[in-house]
This record gives C-alpha cells, structure tokens and sequence, in this order.
C-alpha cells in the first residue's frame, strides 16, 4: 500500500509552483475544481502539489508580517512588500491579499530556520494524507504533524462539494487546529469552523454551514442527538455527515467505542430515598473492610498453602485495592501465577460461590460492579428491615448491579429503593473523589476518564450522579430521564466516509477492520528516530516510586531539562506538586481543577527549568514546544 502512495507523491513533488503568483494559484485551483469530481486521480496529485506551497506561504512566509522584519531580510523588493501588508492589515482579510511569487522566492532564499518562516510540508505527511484519501487509517508517530496531514483530504473534498468535519479529542485542539489552519483554507476558497461546547444553537448552526468544521467527537455526537429531539428541521443544527476524519481515532474508536452519549430530558420528580441508606451502606463497607483486615491476618498464621491462597483470592474480590495485598503481592509475585491458576479452577467449576461466603460484597474491578452476596443480603436486611432486599421474582438470586444490567422487575418501589441502595454502595466503593469527579461549588462534575477534563453538564445515569451527590453531604438533585443514546461507534458509522490518524494504531489493526473496515497505513517519520525509550521500572511501594520519581526531577531541574510528569487522577497530580513544593521545586499543575490555566502552562512546559505536572489533559494532542533556549544535545 505504501509503495502505491509513494508512486503517487513522485508525480506530486515533480510539479512546482513556486514560479506561480497567489493569484495564479488560485485560477489553477478554480481550473481544477471543476475537473476534480469527474477525473479526481489524475486531479488529485496537482491539486495535493498546490496546498502544499499554500501551506507554506501562507503559514510559514507569512509569518513575516507577525512581527518586525528581521535585518537580513532587508532587500528593496521584500521591503516593499512588506510595509505594502502592513498598511492593509488589519482592515483587509489575509485571503485577499495576494503577492508576486518573487516575493516567496527571495524569502525562500533568505530565511533562516530560527525565523520560523518555514512550513513546507514533508513526503511523509504528504503520504499520510494519501493514505486518509484512500480511506485508510493513517499511523503516524507523535510530533509527525498530524493536524497538517488532514488539511489536505479536508481541502480535496470540500473542493468536490463534501462536507468535512475533523473530530479531536477536546475542545482547545478543535479551536486550536482550526485557527491554525484557517488561513490555509480561507486562500483556497473554503469555509472552515468549529464547534464548541459552550456555544448556543444558532452558532452552531452558523458553525455547520462552512465547508470544514473543527469539533470534539462528543460535540458532533450530541448535537445529532439534539437534532433528533426537535420538532422542525429548520431548528437542527447539524446537516449532512458525509466525510469525516478522526483525530486519535484509536481512543474515540476503540477506547470509548462504548461509552453511550446520553441525552437527558424533564427531571423525574422523586430524587430517591439515598439518605435513608447512607448508614446501612457506611456499616456495610466498615464491616467488609474488618472481614478483609481477619482474611489477610488469618492468611499470614495459615500454614495450609491452598487455603492462604484462597484468603487472598477473597481479598481481591472484595477489595481489590487494598494496600497490604498489593504490597504483599509485589513482594511475593511467585504468588500471583498460583492465585490465578487456582481462581481459573473455581471459575470453570462454576464454584465462586463457594469463594463468597465470606464476604458480604464482591467487586468486579474491570465492570465497576457489585454484587451482594447471601451474607451480605443478610446484614443489609437487618438494618433495613426484613424483606427489603427481596422481590417476588428474584428472591433467590444474587444482587448485582452496573450502569447497564439492572433489569430488576417487580414492586416498583421495592425495586427503585434496591438500586439506589446498590447505586450508593458503589458511589462509596468504585468511585473516587478527585478521580473520577470533583466537588466544585456544591456540585458533581464527572472527570473524563480518557481526556483528564471536567465534563461539564454531564450526569451519571440511572440514579449514581444522586448517590455521588449523598456520599458528598449535597443537596440531591431531579434525576433526568434518558430522551436519546447512541454510542461513539454507532455515531461515527452513520458517516459515509470515515478515516483518522493516531500514533498508535497498529495493535489494533485487526479490530479496526474487523468493526469500521479501515485497514492501517503505517507511515514511516521524517526523520529516524533517535529517541532512547528505557525500560519500565517497578516498585515494591508507592513511596518508593514517588522517591525515585523527584530523584529524577531534581537531577533534571538541576540541569535545566524540561520535565513533563504524567499522573492518572487530579488526587495523584496534587499529592506529587506537595511532595515537590516540600522540596522547594517550582513547578506548574495541570489538571480538571485549573483547566482555565491549561494555555499558559502548556506554552511554558518546554522551557528551561520548567516542571510540569499534569494528568491526561496534557495527553493526546497537546503540542509542547521546546524552547530555542534550551540546548536539545546537551539536555537531552
């Protein structure tokens, strides 16, 4: 597939258009339109050749007119072009404004990389922008400039009348790219916008009438999803889904391929009985806890090797974050092939139960479940009240619950008190402050688990955002009802052409067929690759990786290396930077509390001497810039 492109980008890099003027270029684009929908392959490669000079006018040369002109570029002809800009801006659009191709050339010729005068992009973005034409997943490692390989399927088919909208992973990439790129586009003849979460429906409307629009992949989602609820076709927002490009596509695709976009609609008025629980679930888990305290003390004093693997068998299912087993485990891993082993027995055996006795909940970790077992039932009932946990259908059965497999039937209200009493043992058990959700201003605010960001407006379903709020001591407010769902999967195939990008993508190329037919293109980097990547190093204890942690943050810091510290909760994030303030080490915090800050902290995380600590926020896409004050040989 990849010698197929690289055929193709022969043809592209033998035409030139330096020798054209703007004006030039764009009846040789207009001339090209018009032939692109009936003979796009012979079209394509010329029209591919024209961005590409676009792009570097127009975001590398033009860069010229940002600031003041530098000494060496001092000729009489760009001089003159130059004071010509600057008298016509700001009051004329950088579209209309069209310059002498001897202008680019003594530019070309003059220009330094330090000027940051140069944008021409690479045989390698060309190939990965080939690959998206041909709809193909493109791979491409990180810093290889994805956001410049979309430009150009972007531009193609919005020049044969599609309309193309580029998915990201958050809102600042969204406005980000589509700033970025605007003057790009603008030359061309296009239209491009993006949608933010913040904005009403009339701008989203105005947003969706240009040719390109920028946008998170949740906002494209629910604003089909509003689309469906309204009555009028004239009041949607959104119009044809004809082609779009993923950015990361592995996390929107495969990591939250499942995740359901939900909209809510009127408040259901009973908000429940949680605070009639909160008790029974406080006593519940402090006495699952003391069972955990006697399995793990009796398993020291067993001597029958069988039965202290099973006390720690039931320990991970009750709690399977408990801080004694996982030290002890990490001292002992010889242990952990035995515990598996002898689980597997009990599972095909169909004989967990017999594991259960002891405990009065089991958690499974991976689902974000619990189910209570016949112990448990027992205890919850003689502090609720004989018969509360019993329905006429189900009274044999074990009661479990996720967000998705409640299908309790029966009592309404003996049903409707179950959940919420399983919903605030999980609030309590599987859900944790300043990891999974915040307390801002008497409020839940959920914290995406894949983007690190405060997911403003967004409620937990079926009765667990109220549990939250009763664990927290909040007010409980209306649970909504569910009015539309639908999954990014199922959104992003009702598109008629999908493509995307990522770095890493090649794990999961037989998924990817297998669900969306995209086949992976790997692209090879611009240049080879000269990073050393070292190996995993493991600890016995959380101290001890902290420890090792600022050792090497000091060891940086002392030599001026900018350091990027990745954590996977804001909890984690704010332990860490009082670690580093004990050890008087400046430092910045990037996480959901002080996402307002993120702009400022990402432009400052790669110069000298900064540290910056940061959870997933400062993940996929975030393009830190080293500074030309720091010495890449010698830092490293």
């Amino acid at each position: 597939m990849l010698k197929k492109y690289q055929q193709i980008l022969q043809k592209i890099n033998e035409f030139d258009f330096s020798g054209f003027n703007d004006a030039d270029l764009l009846k040789r684009i207009a001339y090209l339109k018009e032939k692109l929908i009936k003979a796009p392959d012979k079209i394509i490669p010329e029209l591919l050749a024209i961005i590409r000079e676009v792009i570097d006018r127009r975001l590398g040369i033009w860069n010229l007119f940002n600031s003041d002109l530098p000494f060496h570029l001092t000729t009489e002809n760009i001089k003159k072009t130059y004071n010509e800009v600057k008298d016509k801006l700001p009051s004329i659009d950088r579209s209309e404004i069209h310059l002498k191709s001897e202008f680019y050339s003594e530019v070309r010729r003059l220009r330094r990389p330090q000027d940051n005068l140069t944008f021409m992009p690479f045989d390698v973005q060309i190939l990965g922008a080939l690959a998206l034409l041909d709809g193909k997943l493109a791979e491409m490692a990180t810093g290889e400039g994805k956001t410049v390989v979309a430009v150009f399927p972007a531009s193609i088919w919005a020049l044969s009348g599609k309309k193309v909208h580029i998915a990201t992973v958050n809102d600042y990439l969204a406005l980000r790219d589509c700033l970025w790129m605007n003057p790009v586009y603008t030359f061309i003849g296009l239209k491009v916008d993006c949608i933010l979460s913040y904005m009403s429906d009339s701008e989203r409307r105005n947003s969706y009438k240009a040719d390109i629009v920028y946008g998170n992949n949740y906002e494209f989602g629910f604003d089909y999803l509003r689309d469906n609820l309204k009555n009028k076709i004239e009041e949607r927002v959104q119009n044809e889904l004809d082609y779009v490009i993923i950015d990361e596509i592995d996390s929107i695709l495969m990591d939250e391929a499942g995740t359901p976009l939900i909209i809510s609609g009127v408040p259901i008025s009973n908000q429940g009985n949680y605070w009639r629980f909160k008790d029974a679930v406080e006593s519940l888990i402090k006495r699952q806890k003391e069972i955990v305290n006697q399995l793990f003390n009796s398993h020291k004093t067993e001597n029958d090797q069988l039965i202290k693997i099973i006390r720690l068998i039931q320990i991970l299912m009750a709690d399977p974050w408990n801080a004694d087993l996982l030290d002890y485990l990490s001292e002992n891993k010889d242990i952990v092939k035995k515990i598996n082993a002898v689980w597997a027995k009990y599972i095909s055996a169909r004989s967990e139960y017999k594991l259960e006795q002891d405990l009065l909940y089991v958690i499974d970790e991976k689902n974000r479940a619990i189910k209570l077992t016949d112990m448990g039932i027992a205890f919850v009932e003689e502090l609720l009240g004989k018969g509360f946990l019993t329905l006429a259908d189900h009274s044999n059965s074990p009661l479990s619950y996720t967000c998705q497999n409640f299908q309790l039937k029966g009592y309404l209200n003996t049903s409707e008190n179950i959940r919420n009493f399983l919903q605030l043992l999980r609030a309590y058990v599987l859900f944790l402050r300043d990891e999974d959700y915040i307390v801002h201003n008497g409020k839940i605010i959920i914290v995406d688990e894949y983007t690190g960001r405060l997911s403003y407006g967004k409620k937990y379903e079926e009765g667990l955002h109220q549990a939250l709020e009763c664990k927290e001591g909040l007010p409980i407010t209306p649970e909504n009802r569910v009015m539309g769902k639908i999954t990014h999967s199922n959104y992003f195939k009702l598109y008629k052409k999908m493509v995307g990008m990522t770095a890493t993508a090649h794990t999961e190329a037989d998924e990817f067929k297998k669900l969306y037919k995209l086949q992976v293109v790997r692209i090879p980097t611009n240049k080879p690759v000269i990073r050393v990547d070292l190996p995993d190093r493991f600890f016995k204890t959380e101290d001890e990786k902290i420890e090792a942690i600022v050792d090497d943050i000091k060891e940086c810091y002392a030599i001026g290396r900018p350091v990027l510290i990745g954590t996977r909760s804001v909890e984690k994030s704010e332990r860490l930077s009082k670690i580093l303030s004990q050890h008087n080490i400046p430092h910045n915090v990037l996480n959901a509390k002080n996402h307002s800050e993120e702009a400022e902290i990402i432009k400052n995380a790669g110069q000298p001497y900064a540290v910056t600590i940061a959870t997933n926020m400062a993940g996929r896409g975030t393009d830190i810039k080293i500074s030309s004050e720091n010495d890449i040989d010698r830092l490293g």
